[in-house]
């Protein structure tokens, strides 16, 4: 499987990497997807895994970020909770499952007007993980 951590080169993300790096699977992938491709490709060559790589994501280009991540598992979303309907809209458009670490009341609401789109497609979206993974 493959699991892409978009802002993985963050606070939260290099948290949630570590942990998919520790509890996956030998054949799995983790993809630190980050805006910062410089700190992505550092952290990934930090743990000196084949399973773990870097990749350029920008949230704000919903068809060329959902294009790149194509055939992924799971998005995981550690980028902060304005982006999280882009993220969405990218998992979605990779048709892949979807977690997030959380966001205020009123960008859930939005987000949840997604759930259609995402019964349709087959996929999980899980908001509001929690503040940490």
């Amino acid at each position: 499987m493959k699991y892409v951590v978009i802002g993985g080169a963050g606070a939260m993300g290099r948290i949630t990497v570590k942990d998919l790096v520790e509890t996956t699977l030998p054949n799995d992938q983790i993809v630190i997807a980050d805006y910062d491709l410089q700190k992505a490709d550092k952290l990934a060559k930090s743990y000196s895994d084949a399973r773990v790589s870097a990749a350029f994501v920008d949230v704000k280009d919903v068809p060329g970020a959902s294009r790149s991540l194509a055939g992924s598992f799971v998005i995981i979303n550690a980028v902060q909770y304005q982006m999280n309907l882009n993220v969405m809209k990218i998992a979605l458009g990779a048709n892949a499952h979807y977690i997030d670490l959380g966001g205020l009341f009123h960008v859930t609401r939005k987000q949840i007007e997604l759930d259609p789109e995402f019964k349709k497609a087959g996929k999980l979206a899980i908001l509001g993980m929690g503040a940490a993974p």
